[in-house]
């Protein structure tokens, strides 16, 4: 199987361009996720395109890209509601020829950033849960049981200071004792 083939049938998005910042190839996702066609993309400078995948970041970055030099960018698109994340890899590569391009590469990070929030919002909550957790504990002295709500994070603290006294005995209180 050819390279191009290979390339063709990749999940992430591909674009590859000649010394002259012409499209040379781009693979079946990258023209899905444009929604256009090879006729309209292949064989054209990418400067006199108007491509959602090719922000001005990236054209910027395609004057610093050379043979051995990979630049990352990150790109968010946001059409018809639907909002994706890449991150872009721009690396410098010898075509056919020797001849100096560049390759393109479009990782689709959209599901793996959704994550990372969701992550962040849970992380949030239970943190807010577990620093203002309260605890319950029962003392027992020669009067009687007596009970202590205190927040979590005094618990060390209270809990030095009855002991060290000697006047009192702890047991934690858990409902089913």
């Amino acid at each position: 199987m050819p390279l191009y083939e290979m390339l063709s049938v990749t999940y992430d998005c591909i674009l590859i361009l000649d010394a002259y910042n012409v499209v040379t190839f781009a693979n079946t996702a990258f023209f899905e996720a444009e929604g256009l066609g090879p006729e309209t993309i292949i064989g054209k400078k990418i400067f006199t395109l108007n491509l959602k995948m090719v922000s001005d970041d990236i054209l910027n970055g395609l004057e610093s890209a050379g043979p051995g030099i990979t630049l990352q960018k990150e790109l968010i698109i946001n059409a018809d509601s639907n909002v994706r994340i890449f991150n872009v890899k721009m690396i410098g590569t010898v075509l056919h020829g020797g001849i100096h391009g560049i390759t393109i590469f479009y990782e689709d990070i959209t599901k793996k950033r959704l994550c990372q929030e969701r992550l962040k919002s849970s992380e949030k909550l239970y943190r807010a849960v577990v620093e203002d957790q309260t605890e319950l504990l029962s003392v027992i002295s020669r009067t009687g049981p007596s009970f202590l709500l205190i927040r979590h994070t005094a618990v060390h603290s209270v809990l030095t200071r009855m002991i060290s006294s000697g006047r009192n005995s702890l047991r934690p209180y858990h409902p089913g004792i």
